[in-house]
């Protein structure tokens, strides 16, 4: 560190195990300048980054864990008892030459500036890439320094801030500006970003400065989300543009990652506010829902458009999204934008998803015939408990490596996957797949082409025999237009049953391209002491099904309903979902 006369310069960093040669570099570049250098660790350190720190005379510390740098810098600051504060990331460093070292003596000698806003790389690997609306404050004069310790949070100047004739140097060890690391990094950082929304459940740290506007502004969100999610997104879109990034194909990739970042977080802000509204009844749906809902399946309906909504919503399908349920994440899969799209922006079934829930206690046993992905079968498994059973039935290979993972990840040891089609008889089958939506396997020809897939089928009645099952509480089937066989196939099990719910579609198209008559469909679980109950996602009822000719000839086109078929139980079972 240097010990020349003049203003003093303060060099913080906060770290998380980055390589050690990568720390060298970056405090070796700013050594020549630097009167004080603090370095902080986010959390234990597991390899010689801080070890680098002291050799460079660092005050340097293990900090608790938090996820993110921005929360342990107010911390930095504090330490650094000089005239200017110079933020460094570990993965950042100066030129190391006397003409930058001389530049920057002459920027904090000057009175009239406060900051200075570096012009920053992003960096591919190989090369880096520059633009002008690429810039980082800094450079600060530490009595003018203000900060909340917010995620990504940049530094705010209380006074006059300038231009850097000097580069900022950026060279992490992997591709910054790729789709992969964006979604990556999204995924990782947002964990610890939405809990900041809540400020009364967080701890901040801030630097010269209260958390006042932060909180405010939280609440904005909180009131508005759905303003939120279209308009903070575009503001930060439209300001990089205005700050040079429209020059180059490169600079809209940036900036559009950074719009999906915020879309993504404001979305996952809303879900996280329904969340906490514990003891609130969500039978009905949010004025955004029915929104999200109707606009989502209307755009998906009209050609060029689709295409185009569904590159966006790819782009924006994290890899996990955590659940209500205590612990529990859920597995997204990226290439399917309509199931996995769907859960992800809370347009999926969501009342019916509330009436499953409230139906689920400890020590139930569920069958989940079509699992999919297997957002029915985590929440299943996480309420019925460890006392309780999941079996998960799902015939299609992509579908069965998330279902398994959503499993496994979980730890779920009482759910098994069981790896077949569920029909009217045992034996074997085709199923033809859909391109598109991860939901429309069907087991029987569809117009077009589709890729063809081999499968065995069981019954309900051979799957309580395999697994030994005396009784099941609940059965969830969503097969396209094959529970009709389904149906055939689990005769002992309706006969015998003194209590069950049953939540099934009712898509009369698809139960006649199986053979199926839609109306002996219902009459099927009349005959058996069911009573039939209709689900209205758009009003949040629970209607009853009174003359089952008039609802089945509802939906002769293409509509269909999800209905729930109910047997020794009572439908105040459903008053209370969570």
């Amino acid at each position: 560190m240097t010990s020349s006369t003049g203003p003093t310069i303060g060099v913080c960093m906060v770290i998380y195990n980055e390589p050690e040669e990568v720390v060298r570099r970056a405090l070796q570049s700013v050594a020549s300048i630097a009167h004080t250098i603090v370095v902080a660790h986010d959390g234990p350190c597991t390899n010689g980054a801080l070890l680098v720190a002291k050799e460079f005379g660092a005050i340097t510390a293990e900090l608790p864990r938090k996820g993110m740098c921005e929360m342990h810098r107010a911390w930095t600051f504090a330490q650094a008892k000089t005239d200017w504060i110079f933020l460094l990331d570990a993965d950042e460093f100066i030129d190391q030459n006397e003409q930058t070292y001389t530049r920057i003596r002459e920027m904090i000698s000057q009175n009239d500036v406060d900051g200075y806003n570096f012009p920053w790389e992003m960096w591919n690997g190989t090369r880096a890439f520059h633009s002008r609306g690429i810039q980082k404050i800094c450079l600060v004069r530490r009595s003018a320094l203000r900060y909340w310790g917010a995620p990504h949070e940049g530094l705010r100047v209380d006074g006059v801030v300038k231009r850097s004739p000097i580069y900022l140097r950026h060279r992490p060890t992997y591709h910054n500006y790729s789709w992969a690391t964006a979604n990556r990094k999204r995924d990782y950082w947002q964990k610890t970003h939405v809990p900041y929304f809540f400020p009364d459940d967080v701890e901040f740290a801030p630097f010269q400065d209260t958390t006042d506007a932060w909180v405010a502004f939280t609440q904005r969100v909180r009131n508005h989300p759905f303003l939120a999610i279209v308009w903070q997104p575009l503001k930060i879109f439209l300001g990089q543009m205005k700050n040079g990034l429209y020059t180059s194909v490169t600079g809209w990739n940036i900036a559009l990652q950074q719009y999906v970042y915020y879309v993504v977080l404001y979305v996952r802000v809303w879900k996280e506010m329904r969340r906490r509204k514990k003891g609130r009844s969500v039978q009905h749906q949010t004025l955004f829902g029915r929104f999200a809902s109707s606009a989502y399946i209307t755009l998906h309906r009209i050609p060029g458009v689709k295409q185009v909504i569904d590159y966006g919503i790819q782009r924006c399908i994290p890899s996990s999204i955590r659940l209500p349920e205590k612990g529990m994440s859920l597995f997204l899969n990226p290439h399917d934008t309509v199931v996995s799209g769907a859960i992800f922006f809370g347009v999926y079934e969501p009342f019916e998803v509330s009436l499953f829930r409230a139906y689920l206690k400890p020590g139930m046993t569920v069958l989940d015939i079509g699992a999919n992905l297997g957002y029915y079968t985590v929440i299943a498994a996480a309420r019925v408990g460890a006392s309780g059973r999941v079996i998960a039935v799902e015939p299609d290979k992509d579908n069965q490596y998330f279902l398994q993972k959503n499993v496994t990840e979980n730890g779920l040891s009482h759910v098994t996957v069981v790896p077949v089609a569920v029909a009217a008889t045992e034996g074997e089958a085709v199923l033809y797949m859909s391109s598109d939506n991860k939901g429309d396997h069907r087991v029987y020809p569809v117009e077009g082409s589709r890729q063809q897939q081999q499968i065995h089928t069981t019954t309900i009645d051979a799957l309580m025999t395999q697994f030994d099952l005396t009784h099941v509480d609940v059965i969830k089937m969503d097969i396209q237009g094959a529970e009709g066989l389904a149906l055939q196939g689990m005769q002992e099990l309706l006969s015998k049953t003194a209590s069950m719910a049953i939540f099934t579609e009712f898509w009369p198209e698809g139960l006649q391209k199986t053979g199926q008559d839609p109306l002996l469909f219902l009459q099927t679980f009349l005959s058996h002491g069911f009573v039939l109950l209709s689900i209205n996602e758009e009003k949040g009822t629970l209607d009853d099904i009174e003359h089952i000719d008039v609802f089945a000839k509802k939906f002769e086109q293409r509509a269909y309903a999800n209905i729930i078929a109910l047997k020794g139980v009572s439908r105040s079972s459903f008053t209370s979902p969570v």
